[in-house]
């Protein structure tokens, strides 16, 4: 049976950004997961019961995708065998049957059908396209509907109530396929709160502005406490805006909701029954109330406060339009201007954290890189008080060098094709910086004040080199016996050299 009964723990699949497995899996401790173990670098195993992955779904930042495993196939060799895989092995009414509805076998979930390929080089020559794939694996599911009633389940690609995924690993002209049902519809990482189509061509991910903060120690509302977050090149704002979120609690699935996302997820529709409709109404209930609380905390507390700065002014839009759409107007003062010239207000005179994305020349092609790195740099030596620290995306090196700062820690995260680099640097005090240099100056000194027994020399004691030839033994050859002389007619020939008559007339003879 692939569905169990409502409490019963089930084995799950969390996907995120390639380097933040780790984060993920912190998160899904937090969440009370069960055997959270990494897969790899962008995917994390974990267990869970109904109650707690509906919890994850709602609350999770740093994942894409939440699925659960139906079955696995090793050797699939072509369309056909894929096609015989899955009706022999997919209870179509156990996956597609609605549950409302057990005494009318007519009545079908919607489903849709998303192929993942990995080492395509090496998949079956039917099987490297992902379109006819997927029809592959529809046609089998839906034959098999027919076979037990006259009707048929229906495709729909926008709010589908079973989402399939099917991941292919490519081995030697085999096929390893592995099919999960997605938990929800749209992929996490979209809170809803970037209005339309209108995103900017080098905007950060929210799951991945997410985890870089949550590396940088904000992994709770109480870390916020009495913190003041500046973005000098915030862009369309991701990242202050998910800061913003996190200082106040609310759910990142509760923001997609309200921005007019899918406010019954798949596996709710799966179920459809009474139970698990009041759960999850309750779980959305806690969720708003939490919300709530600490948006009004934050705005009557002071709690913690957040400063962007953008130089373009249609970034600065979409930063404004962003935050409009997530409820934080209020609670993050922005500024339009250049890097190099924009103040910290003068009242915040407590240690600051940056948090930054400026351009490194991939996505946001610009000439002037450097003039923006420069001001960066500007920035962040004028600006921050000692006890301060940066935090820095760069995914180039040459553009890092720039700041001309020694980093603090670093954290290597990849999206798309590119590696990145989150960098932290720290803004020590004259005490610090002083203290710093004593504990170098002290381990010179320990270096320079070690026994000169401890130190290797190669300088050899002549009375001990000949002391030593003295008892060197030597191999004796006395027993072998001696080459007989050579004849003279076994002579080597003599090498034939020609001197010039300069050379020649030094010596008695010509050597012909």
């Amino acid at each position: 049976m692939l569905m169990a009964s409502q409490y019963d723990t089930q084995t799950y699949m969390a996907t995120c950004i390639p380097g933040l497995a780790s984060v993920l899996s912190e998160e899904l401790t937090e969440l009370r997961c069960q055997q959270v173990t990494p897969a790899s670098t962008s995917a994390v195993w974990f267990q869970a019961d109904l109650p707690t992955v509906l919890r994850v779904i709602l609350w999770v930042r740093t994942a894409h995708k939440v699925l659960e495993l139906l079955a696995t196939a090793e050797d699939i060799r072509d369309k056909d065998g894929l096609y015989q895989w899955i009706q022999n092995t997919i209870p179509v009414a156990e996956v597609l049957q609605s549950h409302s509805n057990q005494q009318q076998p007519s009545q079908w979930l919607t489903l849709s059908v998303q192929v993942i390929r990995n080492q395509v080089t090496q998949l079956p020559s039917d099987l490297t396209h992902s379109h006819f794939t997927a029809l592959t694996i529809k046609n089998a599911l839906v034959d098999q509907a027919r076979d037990l009633s006259s009707d048929r389940p229906s495709v729909s690609l926008d709010d589908p109530d079973v989402p399939l995924v099917a991941i292919l690993h490519g081995s030697r002209g085999a096929a390893q396929v592995s099919l999960y049902r997605q938990l929800h519809t749209d992929s996490l990482h979209k809170r809803g709160y970037r209005s339309g189509d209108a995103i900017h061509k080098a905007a950060m991910k929210e799951s991945l502005a997410a985890g870089l903060l949550r590396q940088a120690g904000f992994s709770s509302p109480s870390h916020f406490h009495q913190k003041v977050i500046v973005d000098p090149m915030a862009g369309s704002g991701t990242l202050l805006i998910e800061a913003a979120l996190m200082s106040a609690n609310i759910a990142p699935g509760l923001v997609n909701i309200k921005c007019g996302g899918t406010r019954q997820p798949p596996v709710v529709r799966w179920h459809h029954t009474q139970d698990v409709m009041s759960l999850w109404k309750d779980i959305l209930q806690d969720a708003t109330q939490d919300a709530k609380t600490g948006l009004q905390f934050l705005r009557e507390s002071q709690f913690c406060r957040f400063y962007g700065n953008e130089l373009h002014p249609s970034a600065m839009q979409l930063f404004r339009d962003s935050l409009y759409q997530a409820g934080l107007s209020d609670l993050v003062a922005i500024q339009q201007g250049n890097c190099n010239t924009y103040e910290i207000p003068s009242h915040e005179s407590s240690a600051v954290t940056v948090v930054t994305n400026p351009p490194w020349g991939v996505r946001l092609e610009t000439d002037s890189e450097d003039e923006a790195w420069n001001d960066l740099r500007t920035f962040l030596r004028s600006q921050l008080p000692p006890g301060s620290e940066a935090w820095v995306l760069s995914g180039n090196k040459n553009s890092t060098r720039q700041l001309k700062w020694k980093r603090t820690n670093m954290f290597p995260i990849q999206t798309g094709q590119q590696q990145l680099r989150w960098i932290q640097y720290k803004v020590l005090s004259d005490e610090e910086r002083n203290a710093q240099l004593e504990d170098d100056n002290d381990d010179e000194k320990r270096y320079d004040s070690r026994p000169r027994s401890s130190i290797r020399t190669f300088q050899r004691d002549p009375q001990q080199i000949q002391q030593r030839d003295g008892q060197r033994t030597f191999k004796d050859t006395s027993h072998k016996p001696r080459k007989p002389p050579r004849d003279s007619n076994d002579r080597k020939p003599q090498k034939r050299v020609i001197r010039s008559q300069n050379q020649a007339s030094n010596s008695n003879e010509w050597l012909i």
